[in-house]
C-alpha cells in the first residue's frame, strides 16, 4: 500500500489573522493523552484575505476532525488535511460566525468554538509603483510587470492605519528566493530573475494586522537571447496539454514551430503564447523539436531540443477538490470542474518515485483575459476566475522526467 504524501509548497501569505491578545500564530500540533483546543477562542479576519485555524494537543485514538461555520455567508471553513487538523477561513461578508470543531477520538468526542468577526478594511489609500498610483480596492495582492533592475514602491494610508513594515522577497525562479529584507529608505527594491514580492503591513487602533502584497514580475526585453531550459525533455503517453515555453522569450517575438518525427510526438504553438507550445506524444520514441524565433528587430534565432516519448504512467496518487478525491474519474491526466464558490481548496497527493514540484493556477475573466500564472499557498486554496481557473501540478520522477497535471475549474455562474 502507498501512503499519501503532501507537497508542501511554501511561501509567504498576504494575511495575517489577528487575535485580541496578538497575532494568531499557529502552534505546533502534537498527539497526547490531553484535551484538546483550538489555538485561539476568537478573532478577527478581514474580507478579501484568509487564514487558518488548528487544533492543538490531539487525543490518542484521534478517528476523525470536522469543522463547521455557524453563518456560512459571513465565513467558510475548509479542512486543509487529510486528518482535518487545520482549516482555512474565508471571508463572504462582514459579520460575526462561530467556527465549530468536532474532535473525535476513541474514547471521546470534543466540540471546540472559535468566534470570527469578519470585517471590511481599507487600509491602504494608494500603492505608487514607479510613481504611479496602482492600488486596487476590494483586494489584497496586485501584480505589476517590469523590465527595470531596481522598482520604487511605496504607499499612502488611510486614517486610522499606520504601516508598520515594508519587506521584499527576491525570486530568481519560481520556487528559488532569497531572505526576506526591509525595503531600503528610498523605497527601491531590486527585481529579481523571475519577481520580486513587496509585503506592506499596517495595524489600526485595535492592533488588528492587514498586508498588502505586490507582485514585481521580470519582464523581458525584445532584444533577449531565447533558449530552451534543458537539451531533453520526457512526455508520455495518454497526457494532454504537455507545455514547453522558451526561456528568455523575446517581448513582441513571433515563433514557427516543428517536430522533426510527426509520428512520435507533434508540436503547436499555444494560443496563449507564442513562447509557449501543446506538445502531442503519439507513440514511444524521440523527436526534435525545433522553433524558430523572429524578434521584432528582425533578427532570427533557432533552437532546439530532444523530446523523448515513454509508456503511460500515474504519478499522483490523489487529487482533492474540497477534501474530495477526483483522480479516478480524471481523463489521463486532465480534470474538467464546475463550481459556483469564489474559491476552492486543491490539494495534490504524489505516488511513491514522483514528487510534485510547482502547483500552480491562471485566473481567466474571460476565455481570452486572464492574470499572471501564481503558486498555490500551502492550504491549497484557489480563487475561481469569473471564467474559470486554471491548476498545474507539475511532477518529476527519479529519472528527472516531468509530468504535467491540468485542472480546469469553470465557474457555473459564467454568462458570456
Amino acid at each position: 500500500m502507498s501512503f499519501l504524501k503532501k507537497s508542501t509548497v511554501l511561501t509567504v501569505l498576504t494575511f495575517v489573522f489577528v487575535l485580541a491578545a496578538g497575532i494568531f500564530v499557529p502552534a505546533k500540533t502534537s498527539f497526547a493523552a490531553t484535551k484538546p483546543s483550538l489555538n485561539s477562542a476568537s478573532g478577527t479576519v478581514f474580507l478579501y484575505t484568509q487564514d487558518t485555524l488548528e487544533v492543538q494537543d490531539i487525543p490518542s485514538g484521534l478517528e476523525r476532525i470536522s469543522w463547521s461555520s455557524s453563518n456560512t455567508s459571513v465565513l467558510k471553513v475548509k479542512s486543509n488535511s487529510k486528518t482535518g487538523v487545520e482549516c482555512t477561513l474565508l471571508p463572504k461578508k462582514a459579520g460575526t460566525a462561530t467556527v465549530t470543531c468536532t474532535v473525535v477520538s476513541s474514547e471521546k468526542t470534543y466540540t471546540l468554538t472559535c468566534k470570527i468577526k469578519v470585517k471590511k478594511a481599507n487600509p491602504f489609500k494608494k500603492i505608487y509603483i514607479e510613481g504611479k498610483n496602482k492600488h486596487k480596492a476590494k483586494a489584497s495582492t496586485i501584480t505589476y510587470e517590469t523590465s527595470n533592475k531596481k522598482v520604487k514602491v511605496s504607499t499612502k494610508m488611510y486614517k486610522g492605519w499606520t504601516l508598520v513594515s515594508k519587506e521584499y522577497e527576491v525570486y530568481n525562479t519560481a520556487t528559488s528566493t532569497k531572505a526576506i529584507k526591509d525595503v531600503p529608505s528610498n523605497n527601491k527594491v531590486p527585481i529579481g530573475n523571475y519577481q520580486t514580492k513587496v509585503y506592506f503591513t499596517a495595524i489600526n487602533s485595535s492592533n488588528e494586522s492587514f498586508t498588502y502584497t505586490v507582485v514585481l514580475k521580470k519582464k523581458i526585453s525584445a532584444t533577449a537571447k531565447p533558449s530552451f531550459a534543458n537539451k531533453s525533455e520526457t512526455i508520455f503517453l495518454k497526457t494532454t496539454n504537455n507545455e514547453v515555453s522558451i526561456k528568455n522569450f523575446p517581448n513582441g517575438a513571433s515563433t514557427i514551430w516543428s517536430s522533426s518525427n510527426t509520428s512520435v510526438a507533434t508540436v503547436k504553438k499555444s494560443s496563449e503564447s507564442d513562447g509557449t507550445a501543446i506538445l502531442t506524444p503519439k507513440k514511444k520514441g524521440s523527436t526534435t523539436i525545433q522553433c524558430i524565433v523572429t524578434k521584432v528587430d528582425g533578427s532570427v534565432s533557432t533552437i532546439s531540443y530532444t523530446l523523448n516519448v515513454k509508456s503511460k504512467v500515474k504519478p499522483l496518487e490523489a487529487v482533492k477538490i474540497d477534501g474530495s478525491n477526483i483522480i479516478s474519474k480524471t481523463k489521463n491526466n486532465y480534470y474538467k470542474f464546475k463550481t459556483t464558490d469564489h474559491s476552492v481548496l486543491v490539494q495534490s497527493y504524489e505516488n511513491s518515485g514522483w514528487t510534485i514540484t510547482e502547483e500552480k493556477y491562471t485566473v481567466y475573466k474571460t476565455p481570452t483575459i486572464y492574470g499572471n500564472e501564481t503558486k498555490i499557498t500551502g492550504n491549497g486554496e484557489v480563487s475561481i476566475g469569473t471564467y474559470k481557473t486554471v491548476v498545474k501540478v507539475k511532477l518529476r520522477n527519479k529519472s528527472k522526467a516531468y509530468y504535467t497535471f491540468t485542472l480546469e475549474l469553470y465557474n457555473s455562474n459564467y454568462k458570456k
